[in-house]
This record gives structure tokens, C-alpha cells and sequence, in this order.
């Protein structure tokens, strides 16, 4: 793309419309169904990260972060751009390989077997330092006499986040600290991740989930509920 756009008569804002509008998408499509590390991502971008300095008419040598703060236009940071999609892969300090096909664990906490109903919020912004554009979310885990026996909070990237996005991060995290064949009743004030929910995971497999925006997340929902054998019920 970079070559193609190379000559053209083009101001530095149209390539950043071109990045963020054009090679952005085409990246996060790939990252469906492919994990890159960040160099692999760096080598994709870096070429329109360059002639955008050109046409800004910025030093080859100035830095990345500079850029992004220099230019009077807003570009997005590619990595952190693919952070926020498959951040699951990268939410906990690397494990041993999962074996017998388990999903690596997103969940540190072990929930008691008396764990009966979890509150998940994905509009919760703890008291912190923390970017106001940052998105949150927190669940809390009770049991059938309604003593709390855990709460947990975790930032998820500002890049591309969403109230939904953050929704299922709680859905997911809470559910992977549930132990085996629990049945649980997770209380949401998102309709829209209860209909997701039963048109992607309740059900079998169907081949239009590849075509949802947070497919990959929805997949790791299915695995989850399945290895560890849960019965869930969504209410609002």
C-alpha cells in the first residue's frame, strides 16, 4: 500500500485516513484467526508509518511516540490497536502450555464450589490515575445466602474498546474463575450481551459467529463453558 501511495499527491492527513480507515481493518480482520507478535505487526505498518512522516514532512529518525503526539491528526497505535482485540492471549503473565487442548487460563482466582450467582459490570472505572478513556470492568461472585466471596477489576485498553467489549472481558473473566461443573446464574445490565450470548454460545457452533466483531472472544466464552463442563443462565 505504502508503494502504491508513495507518489501520489497525498497530505499527511489522507494517509492517516488511509491507516487508521483502511490498513487498520485489514489488520484486525487478520487477527481473526492469526496471532502476530509485535514485530510481525510493526513490519505491516511501518511502511505507512514512514511515508506519513514524509508527508508531514517529519525526520525519518522521529520517533514513534513523537508522531503520535506531534501530528495536529490522530493516528492509532497498531500494537495496542491488536492488543485490545486479542487481549486475552495476552492478559496474564505466560504459563506452561496448556495440555490436553485446555485454553490457557485469564483467570488467576479460584471461586468455592458455593459461588451461586455473579454481577458482571462493564462500565466500572475504579478510582485511579487511569486515562478517563480508559474502559473497565468488575464482576462480584456471591453465594445462595448473599455473602460476596470475591470481587475482581482490570483495565481493559482504550484503543477500540466498548461498553459490550468490556461486558464480555467480565463475562469471561468471571467465568474462568469458576471451578468445575458449577451452575451459575450471571446477573448483567447489557441486553445485548444476553442475546449474543444465546445466538453465539448457548447453541451450536454456526459459521456467522466468524462474522461478529468480537468473535474471537465469543470463541474463548464456548471453550471455557464447555471444558469446564458450566450451566449459565443469564439474567438483566
Amino acid at each position: 500500500m505504502a508503494a502504491l501511495l508513495s507518489p501520489k499527491k497525498l497530505l499527511a492527513q489522507h494517509m492517516a485516513y488511509l491507516y487508521n480507515i483502511v490498513l487498520l481493518p485489514r489488520l484486525e480482520f487478520r487477527l481473526q484467526t492469526t496471532l502476530f507478535a509485535e514485530s510481525t505487526i510493526k513490519c505491516m505498518v511501518s511502511p505507512m508509518l514512514s511515508l506519513i512522516r514524509q508527508k508531514a514532512s517529519f525526520a525519518s529518525t522521529t520517533p514513534l511516540s513523537a508522531l503520535f503526539t506531534l501530528l495536529p491528526f490522530s493516528i492509532q497505535q497498531a500494537f495496542g490497536y491488536a492488543k485490545s482485540l486479542l487481549l486475552f492471549h495476552l492478559f496474564a503473565p505466560v504459563r506452561s502450555l496448556p495440555m490436553n487442548n485446555q485454553v490457557s487460563r485469564m483467570s488467576d482466582i479460584q471461586l468455592p464450589s458455593s459461588v451461586s450467582t455473579l454481577y458482571i459490570d462493564g462500565s466500572f472505572l475504579p478510582i485511579s490515575s487511569h486515562s478517563l478513556h480508559s474502559m473497565a470492568y468488575a464482576w462480584t461472585a456471591i453465594d445462595s445466602d448473599g455473602f460476596i466471596l470475591e470481587s475482581h477489576y482490570n483495565i481493559i485498553s482504550s484503543l477500540f474498546s466498548s461498553a459490550l467489549r468490556s461486558e464480555i472481558f467480565a463475562l469471561l473473566h468471571g467465568l474462568d474463575s469458576l471451578p468445575q461443573n458449577s451452575k451459575i446464574t450471571v446477573a448483567t445490565d447489557c441486553a445485548q450481551l444476553i442475546s449474543l450470548w444465546f445466538t453465539y454460545v448457548d447453541v451450536p457452533f454456526i459459521p456467522r459467529m466468524l462474522k461478529e466483531s468480537n468473535y474471537l472472544l465469543w470463541s474463548l466464552a464456548r471453550a471455557i463453558t464447555s471444558q469446564k463442563n458450566l450451566e449459565v443462565t443469564l439474567i438483566k
